[in-house]
Formats: structure tokens, sequence, C-alpha cells
């Protein structure tokens, strides 16, 4: 007959896999029930397009909203670079600057080499 403790290990183990079993079915049920969420609204926006215009034009403010808010982001990066340059020793103002166009430039050339 097996120790106790080998009993006891193997009905943890099972426990454990059935519990995995369960979270499993649960996303499972999550994942439909969300699929039939979006079928319902999709039906619903179908019948009603100026629900769906206006979910277009508020989607079109965010992402409008959303590229300002990166060019005020990179405007406020490139102040500081010219301030910290502006502040720093004149000694290593040259290494800083030549630092900041190769780290840009590199930048900028991934950017533009996978968005055009």
């Amino acid at each position: 007959m097996n120790n106790p403790e080998d009993l006891i290990k193997e009905v943890v183990k099972a426990t454990g896999s059935t519990i995995q079993v369960e979270n499993i079915m649960l996303e499972s049920f999550r994942d439909l029930l969300k699929d039939e969420i979006k079928e319902k609204m999709k039906q619903t926006l179908e019948k009603n397009p100026e629900i769906k215009r206006e979910i277009g034009e508020a989607i079109e403010m965010l992402i409008e909203a959303r590229l300002k808010e990166a060019y005020a982001l990179l405007k406020l990066a490139k102040a500081s670079s010219k301030l910290g340059i502006e502040a720093a020793p004149p000694k290593i103002r040259d290494e800083m600057i030549k630092a900041f166009t190769s780290l840009f430039e590199k930048e900028l050339m991934e950017i533009l080499n996978k968005g055009f």
C-alpha cells in the first residue's frame, strides 16, 4: 500500500488540475459571453447609424488628442534637451550635442522606415 504522504501528494495534484480545468471553463464562458455581447452591440449599431457615426467621431477625436499629446511630449523633450545642453559646461556641450543628434537620428530613421 502507498505511503500516506504520497497519497496526499496525489490528491493535491488531482485537485490542482481540476482547478485549472475549472479556470479554463470559466475563461471560455467569459469569452463566449463577450462574443455574444459584441454581436448584440454590432446588430444594434447596424440598426442605428447615428450612434455608429457618433462613436466614429469620438474615436477620431481620441486619436487626434493622442497624437497632439505625443507631439507636445516631443516638443517638451526637445526643449528639455536644449535646456540641458545650454546648462552644460562648454567642455561637454559638444559631446552632448553629438550624443543627442545620433540618438534622435537613429530613432527617427527607425520610425520613418517602419511607417513610410
